[in-house]
């Protein structure tokens, strides 16, 4: 009977779901109210042996030697130490003669290792992609967790994203998505993953608050092309913030697109936060015009760096040139709703809008 109707049962809720990387360990948090857990996943998977070639260990004897046998050891242990280094024969057992007889002989044992062991011909990007690459215990682990339970926020910090990530992702999830209220992928590196890997991990989330922060080695992973940024429409929360190297995200169109309908489809705030775009006064001026015409309470919370917004031009146009800001920032009225105040204020970060009593987080 349960088995039947699991599907209308209500699921068990992870607050925060959180996949860190940390010395090519992979540490899963997961947080629900009453239950904080970790676990640690490691593949110990040496990238090269490490053997100490051509070393012996020194050990006493206690045997008791005539003066002439006194005198060959020593000239053969002379020899032995004008011997080139080991390290660098064949990987086989040999023998290294000496001028003296064979009965001295001295063995010297090199590891013969086995022809399956490729680190010697193993690349820089192949051996990054086996040490970041999580294991597949730990991608089922994930994928069992979204679909039998309900997530509130994953994230995704100090990962080096591969292109086997990826892959190990689609398999395990299959059909599903990785489902949840808000995604943040912070102060992870890029340069293991080919741009069309990555907008597929992008395809494979649902959410509606989705944070891209600190991302390293971008390189068209993260572009300002309509066919990549109309992934983000839909999104009630938008932030694009520190990438290297730096790339200018979203224009003039793509702010009144993402705006478009939110005032009466999420009862929560809209924010967008862009560091780095080319959005011009002219658009900036018309978002805040958006929220004028609306006659329903919105929430709007706007950051947005950009070279071709002029914050004296902006106080012109809604007539606030003449205008002292109070407390930092300036209030513009709405003219339908008296209760509603937007503020406007720059800062290092770029140019703000905010409903009264709200900031950007």
């Amino acid at each position: 009977m349960i088995d039947r109707n699991s599907h209308s049962l209500r699921k068990h809720l992870i607050q925060m779901l959180e996949l860190r990387e940390y010395k090519s360990r992979f540490i899963l948090t997961l947080n629900c109210s009453n239950l904080l857990k970790s676990w640690t996943f490691c593949e110990h998977i040496t990238s090269r042996p490490s053997f100490g070639l051509g070393k012996r260990r020194r050990t006493r004897t206690l045997t008791t030697l005539c003066n002439n046998e006194e005198q060959q050891q020593q000239q053969q242990q002379q020899q032995q130490q004008q011997q080139p280094s080991p390290a660098k024969l064949p990987h086989l057992l040999i023998y290294m003669g000496q001028t003296s007889s064979s009965n001295s002989y001295l063995p010297v044992l090199v590891p013969n290792l086995s022809n399956d062991s490729n680190w010697h011909t193993e690349d820089h990007n192949e051996r990054k992609q086996r040490e970041h690459t999580p294991s597949q215990l730990l991608c089922e682990r994930l994928a069992k967790y979204f679909r039998e339970t309900d997530i509130h926020f994953l994230r995704l910090t100090d990962l080096r994203f591969t292109d086997n990530f990826i892959d190990r992702l689609l398999e395990t999830f299959g059909t599903c998505k990785i489902r949840c209220k808000k995604v943040e992928i912070s102060m992870c590196k890029l340069n293991y993953v080919s741009p069309k890997k990555f907008h597929q991990f992008l395809q494979l989330i649902e959410c509606d608050k989705l944070s891209l922060i600190w991302l390293r080695g971008n390189h068209e992973h993260i572009n300002n092309s309509q066919q990549f940024l109309s992934e983000f429409l839909g999104l009630s929360f938008l932030s694009i913030f520190a990438l290297t190297p730096q790339i200018a995200i979203g224009d003039d169109q793509f702010l009144a697109k993402f705006l478009e309908g939110k005032a009466t489809k999420y009862l929560e705030e809209t924010v967008l936060r862009i560091d780095n775009s080319l959005i011009t006064t002219n658009g900036f001026c018309q978002a805040i015009d958006k929220w004028k015409q609306t006659n329903t309470h919105w929430i709007l919370n706007i950051c947005i760096g950009s070279e071709y917004i002029v914050i004296d031009e902006i106080l012109k146009h809604l007539s606030l040139n003449e205008s002292k800001p109070r407390q930092g920032a300036f209030r513009i009225t709405h003219p339908q709703l008296p209760d509603e105040t937007l503020l406007l204020w720059n800062d290092n970060d770029g140019v703000h809008i905010a409903s009264n009593g709200n900031s950007v987080s």
